[in-house]
């Protein structure tokens, strides 16, 4: 599955690849979700966003990609 993450920070990505373990093919970007980049996801099987992101407005831009959003946050990797 591709996947495209967006909000991923440097000190994240370790942990998300291994966690991953070669399962899917992830591509990462600084860049949190918004109206502006939504299309970015287009071509992908899901799309990954960090819990704080504002997303409200931007959902209805991914529908018609029919991606599927999975949601993560750093209280994941146990810190705060």
């Amino acid at each position: 599955m591709k996947v495209l993450v967006y909000s991923a920070k440097d000190f994240e990505i370790p942990y998300l690849e291994a966690a991953n373990k070669n399962r899917h093919q992830l591509t990462f970007t600084q860049e949190s979700l918004s109206s502006s980049n939504a299309m970015n996801s287009v071509g992908y099987d899901a799309v990954s966003i960090f819990s704080a992101d504002l997303t409200h407005k931007n959902i209805s831009e991914l529908d018609d990609s029919s991606s599927l959003i999975i949601s993560y946050g750093k209280d994941l990797y146990g810190s705060s």
